[in-house]
């Protein structure tokens, strides 16, 4: 998903590896077990997001599925939510106060003092840890509605499958994933600008 860090702007910096972080909690119970039996596991780099999943071919239906429901309707508990920003909070704030953040980040200001937050020290501790969180839920609605989409996406499958059975699948699940109708009028409106 191009929902990378250097999709971030300066009051989303930090953001973006914080929702991808939460992304797959917006699934219910029965598909966070699906998820964890295939070890999914997602980080976010400078030009995406990434989710990789070792799924068993009889695991795959019921994984698509709760792929879908993420990308769908994403609906993340406020105590997760909480969690992981309190976490990166802690974990930048400590960053910021040490010789190597203080380090890096004087570096990036410098070589990239257009945009410092497009890196992954950019990142301003006391910016990030002065949102509410209603704030903070609102973010990251945001990048789900904006990044989370079709056009900006991607799916690989490797192993010994079938290709008309993978495209079964994905459009069984996937099939009613559509763009977000507010992303895609300022996709046009860039378009026309163009």
């Amino acid at each position: 998903c191009k929902a990378g860090i250097s999709s971030q702007t300066s009051s989303t910096a930090g953001f973006f590896p914080l929702y991808t972080k939460l992304f797959h909690t917006s699934a219910d119970a029965e598909h966070q077990d699906i998820f964890d039996l295939c070890n999914l596991k997602s980080e976010c780099k400078a030009d995406g997001a990434s989710y990789t999943a070792e799924v068993p071919l009889e695991s795959l239906d019921a994984f698509l599925e709760g792929l879908a429901s993420c990308v769908n309707s994403p609906s993340i508990e406020q105590d997760a939510i909480q969690t992981e920003y309190f976490q990166m909070r802690k974990n930048s704030l400590e960053y910021s106060q040490s010789l190597s953040g203080f380090i890096n980040s004087s570096i990036d200001s410098r070589i990239f003092s257009k945009e410092p937050w497009k890196h992954d020290t950019g990142i301003y501790a006391p910016l990030f840890n002065s949102y509410s969180p209603s704030e903070v839920r609102s973010i990251l609605y945001k990048i789900a509605n904006d990044y989370y989409v079709p056009r900006n996406s991607a799916l690989f499958f490797c192993g010994n499958i079938d290709e008309e059975k993978i495209y079964q699948l994905c459009e069984k699940n996937l099939g009613s994933w559509k763009e977000n109708k507010k992303s895609l009028l300022s996709l046009l409106a860039l378009k026309n600008t163009e």
